[in-house]
């Protein structure tokens, strides 16, 4: 399960991305933030407040997951 999620100005599938990186050099200095490395090549730009939106999601999923997991251990199915 890949949902998509709305992080600031962009939805994307939560799962779509492969890593997440701090912009450093001239890079940082014209436009601070993080470079977003999508799983299709891309490259998008995030900002302080969407990295912590997508950090937010990104945990939230993985707590959903867990509860998911232990739900299907105690035999719940669905």
């Amino acid at each position: 399960m890949n949902p998509t999620k709305q992080i600031g100005r962009y939805s994307l599938p939560l799962l779509s991305v492969v890593a997440i990186k701090q912009r450093s050099g001239l890079r940082a200095w014209l436009k601070k933030g993080y470079d977003v490395i999508l799983n299709t090549g891309h490259t998008i730009h995030f900002t302080e407040v969407e990295k912590q939106q997508y950090d937010q999601a990104i945990e939230k999923h993985n707590k959903v997951k867990q509860l998911h997991g232990m739900c299907r251990t105690l035999g719940f199915r669905g």
